[in-house]
């Protein structure tokens, strides 16, 4: 038969001694299949210093066993030409019966010494398939096969004979299904769950709950065991491609298994019939449903997203809010407990436990879509995709290209050799000129396009390429201010696959300007470009990182060095062309001039542009009517990475203020944002009044509790804090209050009044009961507004009302 499927997932088994790779996803009438294909070997590669067939001979020759004493059979070994770190070369590839065999093998044969390195041992079979075979999950596939009769919770299975890539832009109609549990604790250590809803983006919304509901889509069962069953069912029955929790894998996936356990309920919900595996991942753990794909949203938004966010902290209900608009019901959990426990209607803790994945299913629609677009690009399954760092991503990318360039991959790092790696001193970092103090008019940005990105493929940036052979000597490439160069002859593999992100991302977006910005084209592409423009703009920092396989910490270094060089000569050619130089940080260039901006503006991009090499392109952002720039808090000059524009629209533009920070009250930052406006738009006398007002309001009580929140992450468990700050502090309360604290919360508090350290007064936010005014007008409101106001000519005794005028606002500090 010949079937056409979206691949989701893939993982392999083993069956009668032999490796079986499985691909899970979705035909185009909408079935769950799994397709199945016996045909690729597992190998790994031996570069020897002897000649290829003399080494593949004695490697023949070999009996080999294992510290064990249970032999390795070598299925077959063939010679083929590579890249090894850079230069072509024949070598041997070696083929084995079973996944687990090469890595027996590599122990066994790493002694011998005529072999000088072994490679691609460490890499995921089913990731070495599809990187081999240039498959990339989320895309289409044809394939011819046989179905297979067995039991499975897909609607059929296919024995494969040939898979092939099939080009199609469409992408099926995925079934999502959300889900969230409430509980209680029952016990010391003990959740039990009291209820659990369900809600799929094909209509479905259940509710499973052990207590008397009336709520519409509630479904009353016999009790916690007939909830986890019913899960099972649902799962079963609606076939999900994705299966998505919000901090499912910490909580709701975790407690359902614990649960499950005691009842010695079979949760296998996986499209194959396997059961749910939690899998430790370092410090945290993944809830693995194979084939029904569980996704974490929480993952996602933590390592990727959360630089992007406004919200405080990560919660459902936070991040639901900035990006689809909706937040969580209220409920009272002392009432639900309640209700329960005496077998009264629990209508409305069904509505809100509902209403938590109806939101879970909204935030996943519109979140898998970045998710699905690195999987495409990067050749992650989204399951890994949806837990990776900017490194992994980078990483698997590389791999992946590696594959289709004939380029074997380099080893990943042992502990001692990343150890080492980290005791080297930092990397230089890039030139920022120190900004000039003060409000500014007429003032033009550029920027460097992708500065990192296009210096590597310009300059040839690669582990590889570093100080060569062949160009020894050669100062066309040499790095500014080092004695080290890169090769001018040989292009290497990092720029090639950098040079593939920036020029692909490039030609994306020209294509996106002539589509309509409402369409599924636009925003298919609009995914496509910005997952480009994620992993190009982290391979900088995966050079010089110390896990990396394709580390080289002078590589890194000269990237940051080279911008450092552009940067510098860029401002030159500014002031010669009589601008005035306000401040340029990085890849940026803040310019004034009192002529007119077009006049010089092409001269000015030409002048830069002509001694850029490569694909190194200057832009004009923009035109920005004002902008203010503050001092240092000490010394002179203006403060780094510190600044607002106000646009010809009245759009402003906010950099390294406390506006753009979480550990600061509302209070401050809005009062903040209001003050940067206000001083933009040369209303001084009003930003004065607003922040005297203010502190009026203060010193008088009048403001509400909810805008001095503070709030800070704990990035370690509380008993590993030596010196405890105020959020440290905080916690240690609400933990005795009986609050669940763990390591990478954000804990919200306030400083309340009494005597006493800033500390020993921070409370718990929900359980504080008044405020510090003067800890908020001095630490909060003042710190956040004077800095402003001084660029423009204001003293904190005028803001104090310390002058001649005191009194009313007259108070001391503490």
């Amino acid at each position: 038969m010949h079937i056409d499927f979206f691949l989701t997932d893939a993982d392999y088994i083993v069956i009668d001694n032999k490796p079986v790779i499985r691909l899970f996803g979705k035909t185009e009438k909408g079935e769950s299949v799994i397709v199945k294909d016996d045909l690729f070997k597992p190998y790994l590669y031996v570069i020897p210093i002897i000649s290829v067939k003399e080494a593949k001979k004695t490697i023949s020759d070999l009996e080999l066993f294992d510290k064990n004493n249970v032999q390795v059979i070598i299925d077959s070994i063939e010679i083929v030409k590579k890249e090894v770190d850079g230069k072509s070369q024949e070598i041997l590839k070696i083929f084995t019966q079973t996944p687990n065999d090469i890595q027996r093998l590599k122990d066994i044969i790493k002694g011998l010494d005529f072999i000088t390195s072994i490679r691609e041992f460490d890499i995921a079979f089913h990731k070495q398939y599809l990187f081999d075979n240039g498959f990339s999950p989320m895309t289409w596939f044809s394939v011819d096969g046989h179905i297979l009769g067995e039991d499975s919770y897909a609607d059929f299975v296919v024995i494969a004979s040939n898979i092939k890539p099939k080009i199609s832009k469409s992408i099926p109609k995925l079934k999502i299904m959300a889900f969230d549990i409430e509980t209680m604790q029952t016990k010391e250590d003990i959740k039990e769950i009291l209820m659990l809803s369900v809600a799929t983006n094909t209509g479905l919304k259940k509710v499973f709950s052990h207590g008397k509901s009336t709520f519409e889509h509630s479904e009353p069962v016999k009790d916690e065991k007939a909830i986890i069953e019913r899960f099972k069912e649902c799962i079963i029955t609606e076939k999900p491609d994705f299966i998505v929790g919000y901090n499912s894998d910490s909580f709701d996936f975790t407690i359902i298994k614990e649960r499950a356990d005691k009842y010695r309920i079979r949760l296998d919900i996986g499209m194959a019939g396997q059961l749910l595996t939690i899998q430790k991942r370092g410090m945290t753990s993944a809830a693995i449903t194979k084939g029904f794909v569980h996704i974490d949203l929480y993952q996602f938004v933590f390592r990727i997203m959360r630089t992007t966010l406004k919200s405080e902290t990560l919660t459902l209900d936070n991040v639901a809010s900035e990006l689809i608009g909706e937040k969580k019901l209220d409920v009272d959990f002392d009432k639900m407990y309640d209700d329960w426990k005496n077998k009264r209607d629990m209508k409305d803790s069904a509505r809100y436990n509902l209403h938590d994945s109806v939101i879970t299913l909204k935030l996943a629609e519109k979140i898998l879509t970045n998710i699905s677009a690195l999987s495409k690009l990067t050749g992650l399954v989204p399951f890994d995709s949806s837990r990776s760092t900017y490194g992994q991503f980078v990483e698997s990318f590389a791999m992946k290209k590696a594959a289709q360039l004939d380029v074997v991959i380099p080893n990943r790092p042992l502990s001692d050799e990343i150890s080492n790696r980290m005791e080297q001193a930092p990397i230089e970092g890039a030139f920022v000129a120190t900004p000039r103090a003060g409000l500014h008019k007429n003032i033009a940005v550029f920027d460097f396009r992708s500065l990192y990105p296009s210096i590597i493929v310009s300059h040839n940036i690669d582990p590889f390429t570093f100080n060569c052979s062949c160009c020894k000597g050669n100062p066309k490439n040499k790095v500014h201010g080092f004695s080290y160069s890169f090769c001018t002859k040989k292009h290497g593999f990092v720029p090639t696959i950098v040079e593939e992100l920036v020029m692909g991302r490039y030609d994306i977006k020209k294509r996106m300007k002539s589509l309509d910005i409402l369409s599924e084209e636009y925003s298919r592409l609009d995914m496509d470009q910005y997952a480009m423009k994620t992993v190009s703009n982290a391979f900088y920092g995966y050079l010089g990182f110390a896990g990396s396989r394709w580390y080289k910490r002078e590589s890194a270094e000269s990237v940051t060095a080279f911008g450092r060089d552009y940067i510098h000569k860029t401002i030159a050619i500014a002031e010669n062309l009589g601008f005035d130089v306000l401040y340029g940080d990085t890849d940026s260039l803040f310019l004034r001039t009192d002529k007119n901006i077009d006049d010089i503006l092409n001269t000015f991009l030409r002048d830069v542009n002509k001694i850029l090499p490569g694909i190194m392109e200057l832009e004009y952002e923009g035109h920005f009517k004002s902008g203010l720039f503050v001092s240092k808090k000490t010394g002179t000059g203006g403060a780094k990475k510190k600044y607002a524009l106000l646009d010809d629209k009245g759009n402003m533009k906010i950099r390294g203020f406390e506006k753009v920070r979480r550990d600061w009250s509302h209070l401050a930052r809005n009062t903040q944002e209001v003050v940067l406006q206000l001083v933009l738009s040369d209303k001084k006398d009003e930003a004065v009044s607003l922040v005297k007002k203010t502190i009026l309001n203060l010193k008088g009580g009048k403001v509400d509790l909810e805008s001095l929140i503070i709030f800070n992450q704990l990035t370690r468990a509380i008993e590993k804090y030596t010196q405890k700050g105020p959020h440290v502090s905080a916690a240690i309360r609400a933990r005795v209050a009986g609050i669940d604290i763990v390591p990478g919360m954000v804990i919200p508090y306030i400083i309340t009044k009494g005597s006493g350290s800033i500390s020993s007064r921070a409370v718990y936010a929900p359980f504080a009961k008044n405020y510090d005014p003067d800890y908020y007008i001095n630490k909060q409101i003042m710190p956040t507004t004077l800095r402003i106001l001084e660029a423009v000519g204001v003293s904190e005794d005028e803001l104090l009302g310390k002058s001649k005028q005191s009194g009313l606002f007259s108070f001391s500090k503490k």
